[in-house]
């Protein structure tokens, strides 16, 4: 099971830098701190995100939110919500 849930975590950072999120959107969506998303980003030759000049905080999706918020809320990371999701134990 663990290392199915790290493959997963990885995935859903990916997907996430992917859509051009930042590493602290990154790191709050996965429940993971700032840093280890800049480490796993460095370690796979990712350049950082980084949000447009005139913005403080790169735009984050409101139904991506909505579920961190939901996860949040079970007390789980991002990927453990979205397994539990999906095996219908949520």
């Amino acid at each position: 099971m663990g290392l199915q849930r790290r493959h997963l975590e990885k995935a859903w950072a990916k997907e996430l830098y992917d859509r051009g999120l930042c590493d602290q959107d990154i790191a709050d969506m996965c429940a993971v701190s700032r840093e280890a998303v800049r480490s796993w980003r460095r370690r796979n030759g990712l350049p950082g995100n980084t949000p447009p000049p005139k913005k403080k905080k790169c735009p984050p999706n409101a139904n991506l939110i909505a579920m961190a918020a939901e996860a949040k809320k079970h007390k789980m990371s991002y990927g453990k919500y979205m397994l539990a999701r999906e095996k219908g134990e949520i």
